[in-house]
């Protein structure tokens, strides 16, 4: 009756404490697709920063040239 008593709180202890489980289900995610993710967003903020110079280039050329 004491081991079942002893495992009980191990059980629940993810279901009240989720930010633990939130910290697992990350670092998995860091493993495969998470890396991936992280990849996908630099060059999207790459092409997003390349993005907004770009439009100041024009904006400041069409400005210019009326």
């Amino acid at each position: 009756m004491e081991n079942q008593e002893n495992q009980e709180p191990e059980q629940k202890e993810p279901e009240n404490q989720p930010h633990g489980g939130d910290q697992y289900w990350v670092k998995k995610q860091d493993t495969g697709l998470g890396q991936g993710l992280k990849n996908f967003m630099t060059v999207v903020g790459i092409l997003f920063f390349i993005g907004i110079f770009a439009a100041i280039y024009f904006i400041r050329g069409y400005i210019a040239g009326h």
